[in-house]
């Protein structure tokens, strides 16, 4: 009896996210989703809603019951159909149980996060705790795409107050920033994503050939990531260079499309080859064969899949509109502004003349930064306390 009074006092944590395990496609969120719980699920009742499939799919996932409660990986997950995505459908997953907290991961997706505030805010939003995490939306890079539809809604959520009691979920100085600017009222609290584990730092596969270099980019084909911008750099550099595109390419097919045209243009020192998206299991030994990732992203809270590759020993070269920095101190990699792109030229060009002796400092630089910056238990911590109290 006692045991059983114990599992009830637990604290229940209700989660919208729009994808979930066991789908991969949509990347770096459903890695945050996936790390968080594992560390949370011991010390509260986690409750999972989220769609049926993955993304860029229609066929639901095999082995699940849609619409009803699964019990998997150790949580209870609602995996719902696209005709249960509406008022009706979320508002009873509201209504059933009493939450203690209601947990968003995402701020402009309108079935995962806005309809549902919007149900809450006519049943008296008051009695629920809510928690939203925006995951780098706020970015400037990122609100620069489809710019004024953002801005329009961000203006009307004020005017009916839809977030007045919503305190935000930041995960860094950096983002925390970024929110204040257009919700300097709301409390907003922060605790860091949760990264791997560092026991999980892999090997190198390949050895870097002079005159040449494996260049990997790894992200959903959507404009925000900017593998326009990559293939643009690219179109510039001298020696060879090994092209290698992963992820799903986004709805929005014209982006793609844009690549396209551009990829055509290429010379001839440079291959490019398309393979589709990859499962989580098989990314880090991705980024092992591989000699630098190339991610000149609009915008980004964390970037699992920068961890990804620095745990593989592939140093990056980003944008600086996400929170890794001291980068090249640690020869881990490269920051610079998306404003310069002579700077991605540059060390692409130097990386290329690079023998694998020297090449070994960048790889070894990689996992020395991880080990040193990045502080496991400690991220724990802090997420547990944010949930928690």
């Amino acid at each position: 009896m006692k045991k059983s009074s114990n599992n009830n006092s637990k604290k229940k944590i209700l989660i919208f996210v729009d994808y979930f395990l066991p789908g991969y496609k949509a990347g770096g969120p459903i890695k945050t989703i996936k790390n968080l719980v594992n560390e949370l699920s011991s010390k509260f009742d986690i409750y999972i809603v989220t769609r049926n499939h993955d993304f860029g799919e229609e066929t639901p996932y095999n082995n699940i019951e849609s619409n009803k409660w699964n019990t998997q990986f150790n949580l209870k997950i609602m995996y719902l159909s696209k005709n249960k995505i509406n008022i009706n459908g979320i508002k009873n997953i509201l209504l059933e149980t009493k939450y203690n907290l209601i947990y968003f991961n995402i701020f402009f997706s309108f079935y995962f996060s806005i309809l549902p505030l919007l149900i809450l805010l006519f049943i008296n939003k008051q009695n629920y705790k809510i928690l939203l995490a925006p995951r780098g939306e706020f970015s400037p890079g990122a609100l620069r795409i489809k710019k004024i539809k953002k801005h329009l809604y961000i203006y009307l959520t004020k005017i009916i107050r839809l977030y007045h009691n919503v305190i935000f979920h930041a995960t860094n100085e950096y983002e925390l920033s970024h929110i204040r600017k257009y919700y300097r009222q709301n409390i907003i609290k922060i605790a860091p994503n949760i990264s791997g584990n560092h026991e999980s730092l892999l090997k190198r596969e390949t050895k870097k050939l002079t005159g040449s270099i494996n260049v990997v980019f790894l992200s959903r084909i959507t404009e925000k990531k900017n593998l326009l911008f990559v293939i643009r750099i690219l179109k510039k550099v001298t020696g060879n260079v090994n092209f290698n595109i992963y992820g799903p390419i986004d709805k929005d097919k014209e982006y793609w499309e844009k690549c396209l045209v551009e990829i055509n243009k290429l010379p001839s020192n440079v291959k490019v080859t398309y393979h589709g998206p990859i499962e989580n299991s098989n990314v880090q030994f991705l980024f092992s064969k591989n000699d630098l990732f190339f991610f000149p992203t609009f915008g980004e809270n964390y970037g699992h899949v920068i961890w990804e590759s620095l745990s593989a020993g592939c140093p990056v070269l980003i944008s600086d509109q996400t929170p890794w920095t001291e980068l090249e101190k640690f020869k881990a990699g490269w920051v610079y502004s998306l404003n310069k792109p002579h700077k991605f030229i540059e060390k692409i060009n130097y990386l290329i003349q690079l023998d694998n002796y020297e090449y070994e400092k960048f790889y070894n630089g990689a996992q020395k930064y991880l080990s040193e910056n990045l502080l496991y238990k400690e991220q724990i911590k802090k997420n547990i306390e944010l949930f928690d109290t």
